[in-house]
């Protein structure tokens, strides 16, 4: 292909390796949660994927974070529609939610990632609130 990626590959290009970035980062989440690694050690490095103090990936691991590295920044080189993903932002956003997961006391076991890479987890469903009983019912 060149040095060139032709404009109507990208999205191809998207589809292949956003799901790939993916389901490295649950494999990561999946490890921490072996590890028993809280939410407060954990963040989401600048390549999108989720990491924790202290975590050192062998050679292929850090052979695979390094390539998605380079693709990206490939297709950040071409523009489009493309260069609008910034991995920078997918950092900032995934860990300004795993801060408010930790935050409202989410536990890691509860986290997932999601198809737009950042941290998610089951919204809390609280029981409807009930006026007290000695208030007259409102009917």
């Amino acid at each position: 292909m060149g040095d060139n990626v032709p404009p109507y590959l990208e999205p191809v290009m998207a589809s292949c390796w956003l799901p790939a970035v993916r389901v490295r980062s649950l494999q990561r989440l999946e490890r921490a949660i072996q590890r028993s690694v809280p939410i407060r050690d954990m963040f989401i490095d600048d390549d999108g994927l989720l990491c924790w103090r202290g975590y050192q990936g062998n050679v292929v691991q850090n052979q695979a974070s390094l390539i998605v590295r380079l693709v990206l920044a490939r297709i950040g080189e071409e523009g489009g529609e493309m260069n609008n993903v910034s991995f920078g932002v997918i950092a900032r956003r995934g860990n300004e939610r795993l801060l408010l997961a930790e935050s409202q006391g989410v536990h890691p076991h509860q986290l997932t990632i999601g198809d737009d890479l950042l941290p998610e987890w089951p919204a809390v469903v609280l029981p409807p609130i009930l006026p007290p009983p000695w208030l007259p019912s409102v009917a």
